[in-house]
């Protein structure tokens, strides 16, 4: 997929009108989010917003052009599907356009008109657009499988747009990630970093490509206020299926059609419980388990893996989605989690001593918490003076 951004412009009018055209047959309307169906409303409410918010602004016509090779098999369905994402990552989600198809040649192309203001009147940066398109483009063709076309440094760069942050990295062996059992050991880690910030990591491009062409490179974050679970190798469905569910990943990186992701919670968690939610999520929705160091962590966007891996896959790392933010089941579960071990520990007190009904309908954090000094009475000790002591 090629995408075509030409300066901006102020002929809106000849624009919409040219592209609106029904002939040469095969040129159609795509999708839109203004009111009407032809090009004369459009403009009016275009222009409208424009001398409303942003009067001084003469050039305010953005025009954008998807263009597809013929072998990537596009429908007008699959169309309407990559129009909106592309407008999104792009930060036009709540921009007025309109988008137009023209089949009349065996490379379909689409063709945005659009403005740099939202619907809401709020200025939409335009830095760096062409190499965030290209960057957008390598993502579309790994999402809907179009024929990939080779980025520029550019748009590798821009590839690994990470949230802000601090993250750890490494690089391990080749074919390392490939075991059988998930477990990466700390003799497969060849080099690591800690605190990092996105900028530091555009800043070492040249330091982490020159080291892709040996080592397979991983990226986790460093949170002091959350816990990261990380998992690699989920399949398309259960990645839906996590999503459906309130699990929504803070980062999701493709590889080719399977991805890596990495689930962050609202608090810091115990090593316990934070063993005890990834045992939940792996036997819920039967997602690959990962064993020995760097299990949380995911493969770093941007990157392809070095030749010398095992494995059919070579397809560059892609992050196509991020969020802010614990996922909404975060609390939930966490709490879920915690009653049923104090339901355990409760359980286990019980076979060992008569516990008062006030207490057995008590099992929560704070019962849990109270009752573990009990493990250091011996079973000679009376009941009474454990009660005494720790209830």
């Amino acid at each position: 997929m090629i995408t075509l951004l030409p300066p901006k412009s102020s002929h809106l009018r000849h624009l919409l009108r040219y592209l609106a055209r029904p002939q040469p047959e095969g040129r159609t309307l795509l999708s839109t989010n203004l009111v009407g169906r032809d090009a004369a409303a459009w403009q009016e409410q275009i222009e409208s917003l424009v001398a409303e918010h942003r009067p001084r602004m003469k050039k305010f016509v953005k025009h954008m052009i998807l263009s597809f090779a013929p072998d990537d098999g596009v429908t007008e369905e699959k169309l309407q599907e990559i129009v909106p994402y592309y407008l999104e990552k792009m930060g036009y989600r709540d921009a007025p356009f309109v988008a137009f198809l023209h089949a009349d040649r065996p490379h379909w192309h689409v063709h945005i008109v659009t403005t740099p203001t939202t619907l809401g009147g709020e200025t939409i940066s335009e830095s760096w657009d062409w190499p965030r398109s290209e960057r957008v483009a390598r993502q579309i063709e790994l999402r809907w499988r179009l024929h990939q076309v080779r980025g520029s440094k550019e748009a590798l760069s821009m590839a690994t747009d990470l949230p802000e942050g601090t993250y750890q990295l490494a690089g391990v062996k080749p074919g390392a990630l490939a075991n059988t059992d998930g477990r990466l050991g700390r003799g497969d880690v060849q080099w690591h970093r800690k605190d990092w910030t996105p900028q530091q990591i555009e800043k070492s491009q040249g330091f982490l490509t020159g080291q892709s062409s040996e080592v397979e490179i991983l990226v986790r974050g460093q949170e002091a206020d959350a816990s990261i679970l990380g998992f690699r190798g989920v399949r398309a469905e259960q990645l839906e299926a996590l999503k459906a569910d309130g699990y929504s990943p803070a980062l999701t990186v493709q590889v080719g059609d399977r991805f890596d992701i990495a689930l962050r919670t609202h608090a810091p968690l115990t090593a316990e419980e934070k063993g005890a939610m990834r045992a939940h999520l792996v036997t819920t929705y039967e997602l690959p388990e990962t064993r020995g160091v760097y299990r949380d962590a995911i493969r770093m966007p941007g990157f392809s893996p070095p030749a010398s891996s095992a494995g059919p896959a070579r397809e560059a790392a892609v992050l196509v989605a991020s969020q802010e933010g614990a996922f909404p089941s975060s609390e939930g579960l966490t709490e879920q989690l915690r009653f049923s071990q104090s339901r355990q520990d409760l359980e286990q007190l019980s076979r060992r001593f008569e516990i008062p009904p006030e207490l057995e309908n008590q099992p929560s954090v704070a019962l849990r918490e109270a009752l573990d000094p009990v493990a250091a009475f011996p079973d000679s000790t009376p009941l009474s003076a454990v009660q005494q002591q720790v209830v």
